[in-house]
């Protein structure tokens, strides 16, 4: 084992490394690295504290431990075990990608703004990213004399904010 401390650019030991492990046991919020790891396609050990916010399937693409004999067990197999290993890199891989990717992620973000722009779902051939977009320059519009500079923007912001959809929260 390797420890480099800070470096600036982590893609050689990322590519280089065995297993990825996440020793935490306090925190908050969504761990991403467990999620960047499964992107590189690494097996991954974790305590449950150091997996929190995340989607993930035990034993079949992460390990988790509770305590240190147990993590320490744990990245032992994960590192003498190569069908394990194999299983751990591609399941984890599959489930990021299925998961967490931009193309699984974008349509249900889509639907959120579907229903607090009240349009239903984007135009025909307008996706909602355009849309959210289009609410952005509405709300920097300080008149509806601004809009009018936007042919694009304007009717969409005049129908916005006629149902109420924008607010200057």
């Amino acid at each position: 084992m390797q420890v480099t401390g800070y470096v600036a650019d982590p893609t050689p030991y990322l590519k280089a490394a065995d297993a990825f492990v996440v020793p935490l046991h306090a925190g908050g919020g969504m761990r991403v690295k467990i999620v960047d790891a499964w992107l590189w396609g690494l097996p991954i050990v974790s305590t449950p504290i150091g997996a929190e916010g995340i989607q993930l399937r035990d034993g079949q693409n992460i390990l988790l431990a509770e305590d240190a004999p147990a993590f320490a067990e744990a990245t032992a197999r994960l590192l003498t075990d190569a069908d394990l290993n194999r299983q751990l890199r591609v399941n984890g891989r599959a489930w990021v990608e299925d998961r967490y990717a931009w193309r699984m992620v974008y349509p249900r973000v889509d639907e959120v703004y579907a229903r607090l722009l009240g349009t239903g779902g984007a135009a025909p051939g307008k996706p909602l990213w355009i849309l959210r977009e289009i609410q952005t320059d509405c709300l920097r519009h300080e008149s509806p004399a601004a809009e009018l500079a936007d042919s694009h923007t304007a009717p969409v912001c005049r129908s916005a904010r006629r149902r109420g959809a924008l607010s200057r929260r």
